[in-house]
């Protein structure tokens, strides 16, 4: 495990709204597809693996796109691209699609 993870902890944002909505988005398509494609026979899933594989493109394609403003709302300070894309918002995004992949089997 040692080898594997790093000993300290990157000062990396995670709780973005990039995250939240590419990860919303994708478990949304993911389980509609999923509960289409369970209709037929044989069965065809896309797992989470798969969403993984198609947020990171997304995530760095987000980066290209959206402008680097500071918005507040309500007294609360947010921006849609508080940095690169970094790793931590990449597993924000496979967790959310975690679970509501299960279910469908």
């Amino acid at each position: 495990m040692r080898a594997s993870v790093r000993n300290y902890d990157e000062d990396l944002p995670c709780n973005t709204i990039r995250a939240w909505t590419i990860g919303l988005i994708l478990t949304t398509v993911g389980s509609g597809i999923n509960m289409l494609f369970s209709l037929r026979n044989p069965s065809i899933y896309i797992t989470t693996f798969v969403i993984q594989l198609v947020a990171y493109p997304i995530g760095l394609g987000w980066d290209l796109v959206m402008p680097d403003h500071e918005f507040n709302t309500f007294g609360l300070r947010w921006n849609l691209k508080p940095g690169k894309f970094n790793m931590k918002e990449h597993t924000i995004i496979g967790l959310s699609a975690f679970p509501s992949q299960d279910y469908v089997r």
